[in-house]
């Protein structure tokens, strides 16, 4: 191994690695289809708190938020979700450990959500990315 390659297998000075670094992803986006149904409700839900807020909020929609700089998987992508405090800006994805937790997410039920994911098992997801309030909106639940 070249003098050079070394140097770059081991970024801290004298440290040694038994295996190189690997770089961890944190995708931004992931193809989930959705019903025609659902996208019109997160649109027009992400439309009325843009113009009610007027940018003073950081709002996303259908983003992936992480709440592990170590674990990727340690995430959740709700339909739409509000941080305050801060200006509204582009982004990717939402990393917790960079602008804190978001305070509020909604989550729109489908039929996939009620068959593959367990509601409890969504709420303990979110409770440990440190979301204060999560709301469930369903749109097929009887009055």
């Amino acid at each position: 191994m070249s003098e050079q390659a070394r140097k770059r297998d081991v970024p801290v000075a004298g440290a040694r690695y038994l295996r190189k670094p690997v770089p961890l992803l944190f995708p931004s986006e992931e193809s989930v289809p959705v019903t025609k149904r659902h996208m019109m409700l997160r649109t027009a839900l992400f439309q009325t708190l843009w113009l009610a807020f007027e940018g003073r909020f950081a709002l996303g929609s259908d983003q992936f938020v992480y709440g592990s700089p170590t674990r990727p998987s340690d995430s959740c992508a709700p339909d739409l979700f509000v941080r305050r405090g801060g200006p509204a800006e582009d982004f990717d994805c939402w990393k917790t450990w960079e602008r804190g937790a978001p305070e509020l997410a909604v989550e729109i039920i489908s039929k996939s959500d009620r068959r593959d994911w367990p509601w409890e098992d969504k709420l303990a997801r979110y409770q440990a990315l440190g979301v204060r309030e999560l709301v469930r909106f369903d749109p097929d639940a009887a009055d």
